[in-house]
């Protein structure tokens, strides 16, 4: 499903697990000026509090990682 959104033109996908240094690592990508302690210090919105691991059924994960196989690599995950 990812791969859909993902032109193999496209170098480099942000991550929502690391937004601030994933954003920052971009706009230094295009050269340009910015305050990326702004970045790196605002503070975080949104996000969940409950901290427990996703529990799968093994047939459900096993088919997830089939078919998204190609989007794990590529995007390291």
């Amino acid at each position: 499903m990812f791969s859909w959104y993902v032109h193999p033109s496209i170098g480099m996908v942000g991550k929502q697990e690391n937004l601030r240094q994933d954003l920052v690592r971009a706009l230094h990508m295009q050269n340009l000026n910015f305050d990326e302690q702004f970045f790196m210090d605002y503070p975080k919105v949104g996000v969940s509090q409950v901290r427990e691991k996703l529990v799968w059924e093994e047939s459900l994960r096993e088919e997830m990682l089939r078919l998204e196989h190609v989007a794990i690599t590529r995007h390291n995950y």
